[in-house]
């Protein structure tokens, strides 16, 4: 078998051929397309990583919606709130809301405190002292505004005394408690 034969020219250009083509073909195609499919899962194992950080983000902020909603539910529930950014504001709102009703309603204002804020359970009730002379019918005026307010104000303490020296006035401290929850409550 000589090389130069005709035949084993034709098998072994053919063999040449055949390997030219399997050569520009894993060059080509194959390394660029194995390229890829590495690239591919690379960004898959990384696209998956991304997954379980954002299910466990998913997770953590359903709880926080549901802890919320639970306590937006628990806000619904409780009596009445005043609706104020902190307890002194709340205060201040409660004096002025009182100071108004004094003056139209003939009723004297000897004395203002704000007092330590209390608890009651986990939420703060904040304390006001009213000393007041008046007459029994306008006391009963003013029972009837507390008993009327729709914010989340009651009375924590009544005194009432009296001094017969012919006058019908009444000296009266009154404290007042409003239950106050911190922060905005939104449709409650």
């Amino acid at each position: 078998m000589k090389l130069g034969d005709r035949r084993i020219r034709r098998i072994a250009i053919g063999l040449a051929l055949i390997l030219t083509c399997v050569l520009v073909w894993w060059a080509r195609v194959y390394s660029p397309l194995r390229d890829k499919a590495h690239d591919l899962d690379i960004k898959l194992a990384r696209l998956t990583v991304e997954r379980h950080r954002l299910e466990k983000r998913l997770r953590r902020l359903s709880r926080a919606v549901k802890e919320k909603s639970r306590a937006l539910s628990r806000s619904r529930r409780l009596p009445r709130t005043v609706k104020a950014k902190s307890l002194e504001e709340a205060n201040a709102m409660i004096q002025a809301r009182m100071q108004v009703f004094f003056e139209g309603h003939d009723i004297q204002l000897n004395a203002y405190k704000e007092l330590p804020a209390g608890k009651w359970g986990e939420y703060q009730v904040g304390k006001v002292e009213f000393r007041l002379t008046c007459t029994a019918e306008k006391l009963a005026e003013l029972l009837q505004y507390l008993g009327s307010q729709e914010e989340g104000i009651c009375i924590d303490r009544l005194e009432i005394s009296s001094r017969v020296r012919g006058h019908t006035r009444l000296r009266v401290i009154l404290r007042l408690a409003s239950l106050y929850i911190r922060g905005n409550l939104k449709g409650a």
